[in-house]
C-alpha cells in the first residue's frame, strides 16, 4: 500500500506571500502572510491519522565545521492544525486545506550570503499517522513532511521612505582643535545609488595644518552568533568585513586657524548588491558603515563612522510600491500621513564656504590685525 502524499500550492497566479512584510496592518491593509493550499491524496478510501499541521520556519545558515553550513530552525508563530483525530479511529482521506500563516513585523529578510551562509523560509505540512502495532513491538508513528520555499522581502526597507530622507549633521572635535563635520541628507541606499556625505574639516588651531587628502569608504560587517563550531570563542565567529566602494580625493590644502575646507564625497553601491541590512535575526547580523577620514601632514587621521542602511529594492521599485502601500506612522512623516507631500528642508552651508567646490579653501588665512601707526602729517601737527 503506497503512503498518502502531500503538497502545497500557492493560490492560482499569486505567490506564497501576501501583504507587505514588515509593515503593520491597517483597516484598509491586511497583514503579511503566507497563504495557500495543503493538498492531501491517499491512494485507498482513508487512512488512519492523528494530526495534520502547517508551519512557517526560519532556517539561517552559518559556517559549520570545515567547508559545511550549519542550519539553525526556529519555528516562526505556533504551528496550525489543519485536523486533529478526535477518537481513537478516526481516518482521514483525500482533501484540501487552506491555510493561512501570519508573517510577524519582525523577521529578517531573507538573504543568501558567501560560503552557503543566508537566511531562508519554508512552509512545511506535516501529516502524523498512527503505524501498525506487532506483537513484540509498540505502536510506531508515521511521520510524512512536504516542504516549498518562500521568499519574505521586508517592505520597510525602502530607501524612498521619507525616515531615511531626514537632514543629519555630526561633528567630532579632537584636543588640537580639529574638528570634522559631516552631513548628509540620507541614510538608506538602494543597489546603483550615490551615498554622498558633505566632510568640511574646521580648524581652531593657530598652527597651520596641511590637509593632504580626503577618504571615503563603505565598509560591510557580516556577524555569526551561535552555533557548536567548536573554532568559536564564546559561540561567536569572527565577523568578516568586506569594502564594498570607496573614493579618496587628493588635496594638499594648508589650513589656517579660524578657517575650514568643505568637499562632497560619494562612491556609487554596486548594482549587483543584493544583500541588504539586518538587524532583527537570531543569528546572522549584516551591517554597515560610512567611513570618513582626513589624512593630515604630521598628524594622526581624522575620521568618523556613521551607520548606512542598504536596502535591496531597486529606488524605483520603491517610490511604486510606497504608492501603493501608503502612509505608515514610523515610516512617513506627518506631512505625508495627512496627504500632504513633504520635501527635508535644505542643508544651510557654513558661514563663508563654497559648497562642492573642492580644491578651494573656505576662508582666507587669519592673519593678525596691523598695529594703528600714526602718520607723519599727525606726528608734525602733535609735535607743532
Amino acid at each position: 500500500m503506497s503512503q498518502p502524499k502531500i503538497h502545497l500550492r500557492a493560490l492560482p497566479n499569486v505567490e506564497f506571500v501576501h501583504g507587505y512584510p514588515g509593515i503593520p496592518a491597517s483597516p484598509d491593509r491586511q497583514q503579511a502572510n503566507v497563504r495557500g493550499t495543503l493538498e492531501l491524496r491517499v491512494s485507498q478510501q482513508s487512512v488512519k491519522a492523528k494530526l495534520l499541521k502547517i508551519e512557517l520556519r526560519k532556517i539561517e545558515s552559518i559556517p559549520g565545521t570545515g567547508n559545511r553550513a550549519e542550519e539553525l530552525i526556529d519555528l516562526i508563530g505556533q504551528p496550525i492544525t489543519l485536523w486533529q483525530a478526535a477518537a481513537e479511529g478516526d481516518t482521514l482521506g483525500s482533501r484540501d486545506f487552506p491555510f493561512n500563516i501570519r508573517i510577524p513585523e519582525t523577521v529578517p529578510p531573507s538573504v543568501a550570503l558567501r560560503g552557503g551562509a543566508g537566511i531562508r523560509y519554508e512552509v512545511t505540512g506535516i501529516l502524523l499517522m498512527k503505524g501498525k502495532k506487532g506483537m513484540f513491538r509498540r505502536e510506531a508513528s508515521i511521520t510524512i513532511t512536504h516542504s516549498v520555499a518562500v521568499v519574505i522581502d521586508k517592505h520597510e526597507l525602502h530607501s524612498t521612505w521619507p525616515i531615511y530622507a531626514q537632514p543629519e549633521s555630526r561633528q567630532v572635535v579632537r584636543e588640537d582643535l580639529l574638528s570634522l563635520i559631516i552631513d548628509r541628507s540620507s541614510t538608506c541606499f538602494a543597489p546603483g545609488d550615490k551615498i554622498v556625505v558633505v566632510a568640511t574639516l574646521k580648524t581652531d588651531n593657530l598652527t597651520p595644518v596641511v590637509l593632504r587628502s580626503f577618504e571615503y569608504y563603505l565598509v560591510e560587517t557580516v556577524t555569526f552568533q551561535g552555533g557548536h563550531n567548536p573554532s568559536k570563542k564564546h559561540g561567536t565567529a569572527a565577523p568578516q568585513i568586506s569594502l564594498i566602494a570607496e573614493q579618496k580625493l587628493a588635496l594638499s590644502l594648508t589650513l589656517y586657524g579660524g578657517t575650514q575646507h568643505r568637499v562632497e564625497l560619494g562612491c556609487i553601491l554596486p548594482q549587483n548588491h543584493t544583500t541588504s541590512t539586518i538587524s532583527s535575526a537570531r543569528h546572522i547580523d549584516v551591517s554597515y558603515k560610512a567611513r570618513i577620514r582626513t589624512i593630515l601632514d604630521h598628524l594622526p587621521p581624522l575620521e568618523m563612522e556613521l551607520p548606512v542602511t542598504i536596502t535591496n529594492w531597486p529606488r524605483h521599485v520603491s517610490a511604486e510600491l510606497i504608492r501603493r502601500i501608503g502612509a505608515i506612522p514610523n515610516l512617513s512623516t506627518s506631512r505625508q500621513a495627512a496627504g500632504r507631500p513633504t520635501m527635508p528642508p535644505p542643508m544651510p552651508p557654513p558661514t563663508g564656504a563654497l559648497p562642492n567646490i573642492p580644491g578651494i579653501p573656505e576662508g582666507p588665512p587669519a592673519v593678525p590685525p596691523k598695529a594703528d601707526i600714526p602718520s607723519s602729517r599727525g606726528l608734525m601737527s602733535s609735535l607743532a
